[in-house]
């Protein structure tokens, strides 16, 4: 995701920033005023509109062949549940403490989790269908969502009718130009109301191309905005922007497993969990912290296990007395790996140099002893791994895991 800063219209910024939305900007359309894209988030105080306007982009995209597409409010409140979701239940991010969406969530949590629905697996399981039932079946989830948000987002496009009105008078007047600017593109859908409700938005024709044609480069620049504001309410949590949306596929773990296996070829290795030895054929790598909270793959945070060891201990965190096991399993793997592999190795321990603050440390020169290289690899998850531990359990990962607690 890039992170550039430019100034647009009233002062937003962001990857694109508001210049991009200007007459020569990548963004620019001959026949659409898209400045005001700019502005959509300069006052956000929720996360309402990252999310509606990620449900309207996803919702538009996949209609490419509806030419002014009406999309119903359960579906929008929908999507913007099944955006959310993720990054609350999956990657127990806090979205503020006054955050509707949010607290949406957690009663839909206890409802899904009464129908059978589980919350602690490593995989993320798509909450769509089930959420989608349960708004239909509860009209109040659809006005908590979108009673303000959908009218909001349009202000931008529509300020100089806003001029002096009282907030309590300014979504009727949204909805008024909204209908009387639709049809000359000047806003980029207009709200459907029936009896004081949102029933749907109707996206006009040529917004409809080009959120199509510009979705992905909308969709970072919504999400840049999303990060910054998810950042400021998750201060000591890592990578932020890799907890947002779900990645459509993962990164391999062939360097790792090859790596492990190697080491396997050569001695015996064992579960730190269960202190069984492991064969070739019943190898899996474990994310000793889960990837949903720190995000990546690094090798020092993967732990070789039994495929049902990794299943079942999902999304959890290990009990405090496997760090060390972990912290001495790994000085032994690279030991071995300088021994028998010293191409390689120097590789392997850039990434150890990085994640576990090695860089300054004696043990790194090629000429320090294994107890000094093992010593010093162990006292670096010492000291990284500790305060990781107490931000994930803050965040609400189930702790305290051994085999055999579920």
């Amino acid at each position: 995701m890039a992170t550039r800063r430019s100034e647009g219209r009233g002062g937003a910024s962001g990857p694109l920033g508001g210049a991009s939305f200007a007459a020569e900007g990548p963004l620019f359309a001959r026949d659409l005023d898209v400045a005001p894209l700019a502005r959509l988030f300069a006052d956000a105080t929720t996360s309402y509109k990252f999310l509606f306007f990620l449900a309207l982009l996803d919702a538009v995209e996949e209609r490419v062949e509806e030419r002014a597409p009406v999309l119903a409010a359960e579906e929008l409140a929908t999507r913007m549940l099944a955006l959310a979701w993720y990054p609350s239940t999956h990657c127990h991010l806090s979205f503020g403490p006054q955050d509707q969406a949010s607290k949406l969530i957690v009663q839909l949590r206890e409802r899904l989790h009464a129908d059978g629905y589980t919350f602690d697996d490593a995989e993320y399981r798509d909450p769509t269908p089930r959420l989608r039932a349960l708004v239909a079946a509860d009209g109040d989830v659809v006005r908590k969502l979108l009673r303000y948000v959908p009218f909001r987002t349009l202000a931008p496009f529509v300020d100089d009718a806003l001029r002096g009105l009282a907030d309590a008078e300014k979504d009727a007047a949204i909805t008024r130009a909204a209908e009387a600017r639709f049809d000359g593109g000047g806003v980029p859908y207009r709200p459907i109301v029936a009896e004081g409700r949102l029933e749907a938005l109707r996206v006009a024709p040529r917004w409809a191309s080009y959120l199509r044609a510009h979705a992905a480069v909308l969709r970072d620049f919504t999400c840049w905005h999303w990060a910054a504001w998810m950042r400021r309410r998750n201060p000591n949590v890592p990578n932020i922007s890799a907890h947002l949306l779900r990645p459509s596929r993962r990164e391999s773990l062939a360097a790792p497993t090859r790596l492990w296996r190697a080491r396997l070829a050569r001695d015996e290795v064992h579960c730190i969990y269960t202190d069984r030895r492991l064969t070739a054929g019943d190898l899996s790598l474990d994310h000793f912290l889960p990837w949903s909270f720190l995000g990546h793959d690094e090798p020092w945070n993967l732990t070789p296990v039994e495929r049902a060891i990794n299943s079942s201990k999902g999304n959890r965190i290990p009990a405090p007395e496997f760090l060390d096991k972990l912290a001495r399993q790994h000085a032994s793997l690279l030991v071995d790996q300088r021994r028998e592999e010293p191409k390689r190795f120097e590789q392997t321990l850039s990434h150890y140099a990085i994640g576990l603050r090695l860089g300054g440390s004696a043990a790194l020169d090629p000429t320090a002893s294994d107890a000094d290289l093992g010593g010093a690899v162990r006292d670096g998850f010492r000291e990284v791994f500790p305060p990781l531990l107490r931000i994930a359990r803050s965040q609400g990962f189930p702790a305290d895991w051994r085999p055999g607690a579920d």
